[in-house]
């Protein structure tokens, strides 16, 4: 886990959605626009990206894989 500008990432080892890329990196958000304004940013000349849910673990879940070959998960809970 590491501490982003007051956000806990987890970043480690795992598959990028749609991809055999070796890191992805896990976000946990509790404000929906946060969540929102990410995913926008994200998916701006990504390689590809879905936004999905409700979930048992998340309201909404948006899975990236961006312009670099990381891939992210993206989870908003109220």
């Amino acid at each position: 886990m590491m501490d982003i500008y007051g956000v806990e990432n987890l970043i480690g080892s795992g598959v990028a959605p749609g991809s055999g890329n070796s890191i992805c990196c896990e976000i946990r958000f509790t404000d929906e626009n946060e969540f929102c304004r990410a995913y926008g940013i994200l998916t701006q000349e990504s390689k590809s990206h879905s936004l999905e849910g409700p979930f048992p673990w998340a309201a909404r879940s948006g899975l990236v894989e961006d312009k670099f070959g990381v891939g992210w998960a993206l989870y908003y809970n109220e």
